[in-house]
């Protein structure tokens, strides 16, 4: 570096190595502050390790009696995903579900009716999905069992 500023004065020299050196000692500090932010963030995400799964293998069936099986597969930031396992259950006659969020589900296998607050039904098979706007009542007036009904549903908070 010498060799640089050999014909400027060396005050001028001193100068410049000195903003130089100060230059790349903030270059350093931001690329370390970047990475200790990353760092922080991916820690505080807390994502957990998930192990592979399979959507359609079920442990132990519910009867019509019993409850839905509600497995929860993620909850991160604003989004929620659940499998649902029904066979037979449906909404108790005058309950109306009114959820504060968007729910889309689709429908994986079997087949299943959901009931609108206005009269409305809609009929779904293997395969169908649908969007549940936020606050419109709505309630589950039929699920078969054979097959037993999968559902995945996407909550958007």
């Amino acid at each position: 570096m010498k060799l640089l500023f050999k014909k400027l004065p060396e005050k001028a020299a001193f100068f410049i190595q000195t903003v130089v050196t100060i230059l790349l000692l903030h270059y350093f500090f931001i690329i370390f502050a970047i990475r200790f932010i990353l760092n922080e963030i991916v820690k505080k995400m807390e994502i957990k390790k998930m192990k592979t799964q399979n959507i359609y293998q079920i442990k132990n069936l519910p009867t019509s009696e019993e409850s839905e099986i509600l497995s929860e597969i993620l909850n991160f930031k604003n989004t929620k995903i659940e499998r649902i396992i029904s066979t037979g259950q449906v909404t108790p006659a005058g309950k109306w579900y009114n959820q504060p969020s968007d729910e889309w589900v689709i429908l994986l296998q079997g087949n299943a009716t959901i009931e609108f607050e206005n009269a409305e039904y809609t009929q779904l098979s293997k395969g169908d999905y649908l969007l549940i706007p936020a606050h419109r009542k709505h309630r589950v007036s039929f699920t078969s069992s054979a097959p037993p009904c999968i559902w995945l549903a996407v909550h958007m908070l």
